[in-house]
């Protein structure tokens, strides 16, 4: 959990360290930085069927401090006791529970929403071109007719008056006649001359396209929460379960390798020291007169 809570975090796992005292400690390490400083930060947790106690809270102050750690945080299922709250408190310990979430924990939490989307497009019914001869040229509704400007470039009929459609008020289904904001030229075909083109003419109206609904709510089913002597802040964080417990098997299995590993070369050393055993018993026989 504290690997979700802070990824760059050196995380050590049931770890066996000698206090001062020179007494060997069992003692889950979270190591990291607080500006340019090494921070350890010891934490315990506690899966019992009855609040923590002030004991125990007692000997992990001892078992913390023992070991040099600069703070520490205790863990329960079920709570707390109020004397071991109160101790927790003057000893500096922050503690927290992790447990399954209920309804009122997501009470000022965004824990599900439903989103629906429905596409529109912008249509152009009765639209034409207007050019300087009289002519009216018909546009699709799509609005996919071209112009040309001075320079012999395409622009597009839905281009330009969807420019103007941004920076004027309109209703749908009104008839629209706009002047080009720029010179604009027209021709039907390729075999015919340009003719300069002096408004544009349209009712922009909607269609309803696709609808597309979605629902999500977040799957997380464990809260934690620190719990003072105050009461529950209201700070808390959410997690799913079955990824907790993946971390930590992926814990579990990368300690059992270093176990291995370490097993393995204290084979390989027991070996070589055999070896040079014989040598040297081989020698000593040999330089024997």
């Amino acid at each position: 959990m504290q690997k979700k809570l802070d990824p760059g975090a050196h995380v050590e796992w049931d770890v066996r360290v000698r206090a001062r005292s020179g007494a060997i400690r069992q003692i889950d390490v979270v190591r990291g930085k607080l500006g340019t400083a090494d921070v350890a930060v010891a934490i315990e947790a506690k899966d019992r069927n009855k609040p923590v106690t002030i004991n125990m809270v007692g000997d992990f102050f001892v078992a913390f401090t023992g070991i040099g750690a600069k703070h520490g945080i205790m863990v329960s299922n079920l709570g707390f006791t109020e004397d071991a709250l109160l101790e927790a408190k003057e000893r500096g310990i922050t503690t927290c529970i992790l447990r399954l979430a209920n309804d009122e924990d997501w009470g000022r939490y965004l824990r599900d929403f439903q989103l629906t989307i429905q596409s529109r497009t912008l249509l152009y019914q009765d639209a034409e071109i207007v050019m300087a001869n009289g002519e009216r040229h018909p546009v699709s509704q799509g609005g996919m007719e071209f112009m040309f400007d001075r320079r012999g470039n395409h622009v597009f009929f839905d281009e330009h008056v969807n420019s103007w459609l941004d920076d004027n008020p309109w209703e749908e289904g009104d008839l629209i006649e706009i002047a080009p904001g720029r010179p604009l030229r027209f021709r039907r075909n390729e075999q015919e001359d340009f003719v300069d083109v002096t408004e544009l003419r349209f009712r922009p109206t909607y269609s309803d396209g696709m609808t597309m609904e979605l629902q999500k709510r977040r799957p997380e089913d464990w809260v934690y929460v620190q719990q003072t002597p105050d009461g529950f802040r209201d700070e808390r964080s959410f997690f799913v379960f079955a990824k907790l417990e993946k971390l930590a098997d992926e814990f579990k299995a990368a300690r059992a390798a270093r176990k291995q590993t370490k097993k393995a070369g204290s084979k390989v050393t027991a070996k070589k020291t055999t070896a040079k055993k014989r040598t040297s018993k081989r020698t000593r026989k040999k330089s024997s007169p």
